[in-house]
């Protein structure tokens, strides 16, 4: 599975919500969520990453896998939607789509999510706090086609262009 890499026009899709209805569970939407969250699952770990969308690999589909450090465990989070969120939190992060950078952004320090659980079968409301919430809301970025560089000040993502431009033309990044 190929990881998409910016400024690949794709990771700006806007992703699909999957039927997750008791009739949908035979559909070809979960049954692809399964296999897709398998494959993903594989490429995010293979490329040392915390989360992964669906949108990343190509897939417009609005789903996701990460780390959890709370839970201690892989979570796929289908349809998920943030139903509350407080507090501040600013960090470094990075991306598999825009490989050999990172950056501080300013995020949510503790967020409601309220997510379909492909394994439970059922929707789940949780509290994610550190880490996981800042993956969990940069993943859910990635599903509505936005990316981190997208939080930077216009300056800031300026000088992040010219440095990526330059990288892509020594080709130290693939353009896809």
């Amino acid at each position: 599975m190929e990881i998409l890499i910016y400024p690949n026009q794709a990771l700006r899709s806007k992703a699909t919500s999957i039927a997750t209805s008791a009739r949908a569970i035979y559909d070809s939407d979960i049954e692809k969520a399964y296999l897709l969250m398998d494959q993903m699952i594989t490429a995010m770990q293979k490329n040392n990453g915390l989360g992964l969308a669906a949108t990343q690999v190509g897939e417009c589909l609005r789903m996701f896998v990460f780390n959890s450090e709370m839970l201690n465990k892989t979570i796929c989070m289908i349809n998920p939607d943030i139903i509350w969120c407080d507090g501040k939190s600013l960090e470094e992060e990075a991306c598999l789509s825009i490989p050999g950078f990172a950056a501080k952004v300013e995020r949510a320090a503790v967020i409601g999510v309220k997510y379909y659980d492909i394994h439970q079968g059922m929707e789940i409301s949780r509290l994610f706090g550190g880490r996981d919430a800042r993956v969990i809301q940069h993943e859910i970025d990635h599903l509505d086609g936005i990316l981190y560089i997208d939080h930077l000040s216009s300056l800031k993502r300026q000088m992040f262009k010219r440095k990526y431009a330059k990288l892509q033309k020594l080709n130290k990044i693939n353009k896809y």
